[in-house]
């Protein structure tokens, strides 16, 4: 992976002319991404474990999946990936795109604690009883302790990735943040939502819970878990946007 990196991001550069953003890189082959900015659809700033540790930060300017010319391997075919930046310039950098946001600094609401409940209560918990009794009964007891270890290994990153779990609004642009080890940030105006989707299941009803799902060009973001309140005020508060803002998604 690093000879990878190393090969696609030689000698990177990005360029502003006008409204176009404009990236080459490549070792053995030069590759070049336009993307103009009103094709830019959602910013995300992603940090895996080791880069929360270097403090650096992997940046990617999302723009339209459809009718994209310019391919590019380590781009995805639709982003605009700067690696390996710094706080100050990631924060430079997405102020330029998306002026007035506060994707460094927005307080985040967590997602809710049924979460848990669901994954470590419902699920981890009755395979591990399950696959504990049948090692009791064919006399394994390392493999008892085996499956106890790695219960609270995955109960422990799951608690990580509910810790991780966040959402946020303002005027302007819907906040997300996930990870379990790392983290990721997304970031994407309320008017470049083309659908927005709220499912409930039977038991989330009981809880008064839903899962809430943002559909952009670029693709879709879900939230899970949030107050049934919370995501219908969202989802208002976004559609509205759209229908009476007038601002195109491209």
């Amino acid at each position: 992976s690093i000879a990878g990196a190393i090969i696609s991001f030689y000698n990177f550069t990005l360029h502003k002319i006008d409204d176009r953003y404009i990236r080459r890189s490549g070792l053995f082959t030069k590759h070049e991404v336009t993307m103009r900015l009103s094709r830019l659809q959602m910013v995300v700033k992603q940090q895996d474990w080791l880069d929360v540790l270097l403090k650096r930060i992997n940046l990617k300017f999302e723009q339209s999946n459809a009718n994209l010319q310019n391919i590019q391997a380590g781009a995805n075919n639709n982003k605009i990936i700067v690696p390996s930046v710094k706080v100050d310039e990631c924060a430079a950098l997405i102020d330029d795109v998306y002026p007035n946001n506060q994707l460094m600094n927005i307080d985040y609401q967590p997602i809710h604690k049924h979460y848990l409940l669901r994954y470590i209560g419902y699920t981890f918990l009755p395979i591990s009883v399950a696959l504990s009794f049948w090692a009791y009964v064919i006399d394994k007891p390392l493999f008892i302790t085996l499956y106890a270890c790695l219960f609270l290994l995955f109960s422990t990153l799951t608690y990580c990735r509910w810790l991780r779990w966040g959402f946020a609004q303002d005027d302007n642009y819907i906040y997300i943040r996930k990870g379990m080890l790392g983290v990721n940030y997304y970031c994407f105006p309320l008017h470049k939502v083309q659908q927005v989707r709220i499912k409930q299941s039977y038991f989330l009803k009981r809880k008064e819970l839903v899962n809430i799902n943002f559909i952009t060009a670029s693709g879709a973001q879900k939230i899970p878990f949030v107050h049934e309140h919370s995501a219908i005020k969202i989802a208002d508060e976004v559609l509205f946007e759209v229908e009476s803002s007038g601002k195109s998604w491209m």
